[in-house]
């Protein structure tokens, strides 16, 4: 649903997309889009007194460059191209104080849903995978084993966006951000994913616009 007004930032960004896209956000266009803005838990087996989870807010806007076009896989997958950033994005983790800011550098709009988000937290709907804020330097080989090219790597999904999965709540998965936190020390994060405690996610493309 179009959001009318803008309302109250968790991250800085939502105060951005709403001063850079006016009061109908960033889908007042038709294309290729992302939207997402709230807040999760990130498990942390450093955080005892928080109960082992760290609460993260995180925002981020999107979309294909209506220049550069997009392509289509076999599976629907719309991966934007552009030759300049097709975004941007804010994460800042409450009890690391980690915190990136950056600008989004590929983009992945899946209609048909991630598998990956499906099976590692039971989201089914339309996502989008966005990498961006350079590539990583530090840090990159996450606690899974798995190296990482991107400083931020995330994949969000509108999982409230069918009539089956309604009264789910949005989600979060596959991820990674690398940069600074507490002493400006440089710090990583990476998590398979949660649903949102608050937020919103929205996901659209050229023929799926509600």
């Amino acid at each position: 649903m179009v959001k009318r007004t803008c309302r109250p930032a968790v991250w800085a960004l939502a105060v951005l997309a709403c001063l850079a896209f006016g009061t109908q956000s960033a889908f007042a266009e038709d294309g290729p889009r992302v939207h997402a803005e709230g807040w999760f838990f990130h498990q942390d087996s450093a955080n005892a007194a928080g109960g082992f989870s760290d609460k993260v807010k995180f925002g981020l806007n999107g979309r294909c460059d209506k220049k550069g076009g997009s392509t289509t896989d076999s599976m629907g997958n719309i991966t934007c191209s552009s030759n300049k950033d097709l975004g941007e994005y804010d994460y800042h983790n409450e009890f690391s104080d980690l915190k990136s800011h950056g600008k989004i550098q590929t983009l992945v709009i899946k209609p048909a849903g991630d598998p990956d988000c499906a099976a590692l937290v039971g989201a089914t709907g339309p996502a989008a995978t966005v990498q961006g804020g350079g590539n990583c330097t530090t840090g990159c080989t996450d606690s899974f084993g798995k190296t990482h090219t991107y400083n931020f790597e995330m994949t969000v999904v509108d999982d409230d966006d069918t009539a089956a999965t309604r009264s789910n709540p949005d989600a979060v998965c596959k991820v990674f951000v690398s940069g600074y936190g507490k002493n400006k020390m440089p710090a990583a994060d990476a998590d398979p994913g949660n649903q949102l405690n608050k937020g919103d996610v929205e996901v659209k493309t050229s023929t799926n616009n509600h």
